[in-house]
């Protein structure tokens, strides 16, 4: 090929290079990979940004919403859910709701609302929450499985010797379980009770209530005697008196326990002492006035 088609060639070729640059700047993904590495990130971030100050940005708007809402709105009905110790007139009375509140008030208070419940009574949780008029306060009580008399009142106690409730009046605690304690030195409300004798472990208490419910014969007791932790005893059915001695081979004396009581029966007033069962416990006929003493 001669020069001067060779300069024809390149004049003909110059128009398409001319053209391809033009192209590949007008492309993105043309852009050097450094620059696209980098636009490719600040996008990210401004996608990130926006995920979240989109929900942040609803929120306030929902608050603020609310804030303007509420105070339109009043209670117009309570209800108390998990209740049955208590009645639900007096976990309302305990909470400081009334009818006619504003609702906006009692959202804004709830952990004060709780705050007034755990102070009148043994509950172990509780939970407000507000609809536009009503409020449902769910509470889980605290179970009273005892009570017992100190200091000229009656208190009542659950399994872990936890003062729930005292009164004056011993009919307030009569539908639980009549227990005699060893000396105490102290009861306050929501805290273990306080014993003369720092020096001995009452766990034997709790141990032989668990005891007699595992043996299904909790209901039927009525009183015990826990004053000497090596000579308790117990009346069941307000029939037979059950001398258990100290709180160890538990098992063995509840068996033998059954054992008696299956051979002998129940129709009479009777003191099965059991305190050492490997005599095979014995059985003895008494009266009715005999029975707790």
């Amino acid at each position: 090929m001669n020069r001067e088609s060779q300069a024809q060639a390149t004049q003909k070729k110059a128009p398409a290079t001319v053209q391809r640059h033009t192209a590949q700047a007008a492309d993105p993904a043309s852009v050097h990979p450094v620059r696209r590495q980098r636009t490719n990130k600040n996008r990210k971030k401004m996608h990130a940004l926006q995920m979240i100050m989109l929900p942040v940005i609803a929120l306030i708007l929902i608050t603020g919403l609310l804030l303007i809402i509420m105070p339109t709105f009043r209670v117009t009905e309570i209800v108390v859910e998990g209740n049955s110790t208590y009645t639900a007139e007096q976990i309302i009375a305990a909470a400081g709701i009334e009818v006619g509140d504003e609702m906006a008030t009692v959202f804004f208070s709830k952990s004060e609302i709780i705050h007034k419940i755990f102070d009148a009574y043994p509950v172990q949780n509780a939970m407000i929450s507000c609809g536009f008029s009503k409020v449902t306060i769910t509470v889980t009580e605290i179970q009273n499985v005892m009570y017992t008399e100190g200091e000229g009142e009656w208190y009542s106690l659950d399994t872990n010797l936890r003062v729930l409730e005292k009164n004056a009046e011993q009919s307030a605690f009569s539908s639980f379980l009549r227990v005699k304690l060893p000396s105490v030195a102290a009861t306050v409300k929501g805290a273990p009770i306080v014993f003369s004798n720092s020096e001995i472990s009452y766990d034997y208490i709790g141990d032989l209530i668990e005891t007699l419910a595992e043996y299904d014969v909790l209901s039927t007791v009525t009183y015990v005697d826990f004053s000497d932790k090596f000579s308790v005893s117990c009346v069941l059915g307000d029939r037979i008196r059950l001398e258990l001695g100290g709180p160890s081979e538990m098992d063995r004396k509840m068996r033998l326990f059954f054992d008696i009581l299956n051979t002998k029966g129940n129709e009479s007033f009777a003191v099965i002492d059991v305190s050492n069962p490997s005599n095979g416990g014995t059985h003895q006929i008494i009266s009715e006035a005999e029975l707790y003493q």
